[in-house]
């Protein structure tokens, strides 16, 4: 149980580091002029489901893990809230 949540989380982890690469990359462009306001809205919410995921795999890493993120998820839901980015509900079948 540990072996394969660890492996989702490596998942997760590279998933969230290409998208804060492409971020960045938004950022630096925009600084430059290359880019307009719609390209550094998809960065911020690149940004934040970075965010997210590590918050997200930080429970994940715990023994309890794979029990507390579906119940989370389905609880933010309930609320309207959207706390789980894509690539952990990927990962983890949400």
């Amino acid at each position: 149980m540990f072996k394969e949540n660890f492996e989702k989380l490596t998942n997760v982890i590279n998933t969230e580091m290409s998208n804060l690469e492409d971020a960045f990359s938004t950022y630096r462009k925009f600084s430059q002029g290359l880019a307009n306001l719609e390209d550094i809205k998809e960065a911020n919410n690149k940004t934040g489901q970075a965010f997210l995921a590590t918050n997200i795999a930080l429970i994940a890493a715990s023994p309890a893990g794979s029990l507390l993120i579906p119940t989370i998820s389905k609880t933010a839901k309930n609320y309207g809230m959207n706390i789980v980015p894509e690539s952990v509900k990927k990962e983890f079948n949400i």
